[in-house]
């Protein structure tokens, strides 16, 4: 679970570099938003793994 989390902590580090090369004009808009809109994607099935992992883990012990 623990690297679950620093996945999750990794991708957002990564929305804001993209954020970062938007405002320096090393990518594009559009670039930007395919890349940014997956890093959230991904951020999203992150969370929902560790949330299922949790539920599971907690179903476990009952």
């Amino acid at each position: 679970m623990k690297y679950l989390r620093y996945a999750k902590g990794s991708a957002g580090e990564t929305r804001s570099m993209v954020n970062f090369l938007l405002r320096a004009k090393q990518i594009s808009e559009a670039e930007h938003k395919l890349i940014f809109d997956r890093l959230i994607q991904l951020s999203k099935q992150i969370k929902s793994l560790i949330d299922y992992l949790i539920k599971f883990e907690a179903n476990k012990k009952n």
